[in-house]
């Protein structure tokens, strides 16, 4: 695949651009705008806070930028479950709605266990099915298995969980996203509120400075505002394992007196299934019969479950984890 820095072109791809700047935008996106031409002919563009696009999608992008600031009824800040569900309900109910994600590409990105519902979570799954949204449709659609939790005890603590294909997960949910009316996507880090009167808001700021305003701002902080990751004694700054953290949102919500704190994360190691023998551990199926976390029969449709596998630490284990610590 060979890619070219777009120059004199870019004016074909963005008539009557040339030589404007918008609060750095303009500059960045021109100088970032890249077209790669497939074996089959086809190009694809990338261009600075969109990401890997079609022509149509650099063309809308481009208009955004040109636009300079924007007024929104609402803005959601990140990109993971729960945005996910705030995001598309306001756009649903006809709030013109932005959303602001570190990467595009992780948008309702799971965690390294990636499941849906399970103790204390699958109502919470239904309720919001039943309000309208979208995550039980996603995760009947993508599951690789299912079982309901707690069969030997009563009804009140059992739950239904899927664990699910991370990857399909996040595309199905993108493609949802970019495809609801009223809702848009923004790329670069936020890092600052603009405060309004009596202690509202009016809006937010980016790391390039260009300005989205808004009375209702929703923060969805998750792991990545100044967010670390520990791999033994030694700490780096990050989201999730290899993703950049977001820097100044946190140091600009101290002052007018939030209080910032993080909650410990616990990641389970992962191992290559390769190196696994898998006769020396439990095997757990799952459930002949298949329950859905949708009330819409549309999604009901079953797959083939892939087997989950159980084993414990012993003594051995626990002094080797003490011997390294």
């Amino acid at each position: 695949m060979d890619s070219q820095t777009l120059t004199s072109e870019a004016t074909t791809i963005f008539p009557g651009t040339a030589g404007r700047h918008y609060d750095g935008m303009f500059s960045l996106a021109y100088e970032n705008m890249t077209v790669a031409s497939l074996k089959d002919g086809r190009s694809h563009y990338r261009c600075v806070g969109l990401g890997t696009c079609t022509k149509d999608e650099a063309l809308h992008w481009n208009n955004h930028v040109a636009a300079g600031d924007e007024t929104y009824d609402v803005i959601v800040v990140g990109n993971g479950h729960a945005s996910c569900k705030v995001a598309l309900a306001s756009a649903c109910l006809g709030a013109k709605t932005l959303s602001l994600t570190l990467n595009i590409d992780r948008i309702a990105w799971q965690a390294c266990n990636p499941a849906v519902g399970g103790s204390a979570k699958c109502q919470l799954v239904l309720e919001v099915d039943a309000l309208g949204g979208e995550i039980g449709k996603t995760a009947d659609r993508c599951y690789l298995q299912k079982r309901v939790l707690n069969v030997s005890r009563g009804p009140a603590v059992r739950a239904l969980r899927a664990q699910t294909d991370k990857r399909e997960y996040a595309i199905e949910m993108k493609k949802i996203i970019k495809s609801t009316l009223n809702l848009s996507i923004r790329k670069p880090m936020l890092t600052d509120l603009l405060p309004g009167t009596n202690d509202g808001v009016k809006g937010v700021r980016n790391f390039f400075v260009m300005n989205f305003y808004s009375n209702f701002v929703v923060l969805t902080t998750g792991t990545f505002m100044n967010g670390k990751v520990w791999v033994g004694r030694t700490s780096m700054p990050a989201g999730r394992a290899g993703e950049s953290a977001s820097h100044g949102l946190t140091e600009n919500l101290q002052p007018p007196g939030f209080e910032t704190d993080w909650l410990k994360t616990g990641t389970p190691a992962c191992v290559s299934s390769r190196t696994v023998d898998y006769s020396l551990l439990e095997p757990q199926h799952g459930d002949e019969e298949v329950h859905w976390f949708s009330f819409d029969p549309t999604y009901h449709i079953e797959r083939q479950q892939l087997c989950c596998y159980f084993t414990r630490t012993t003594q051995v284990t626990h002094q080797l984890i003490k011997k390294l610590t």
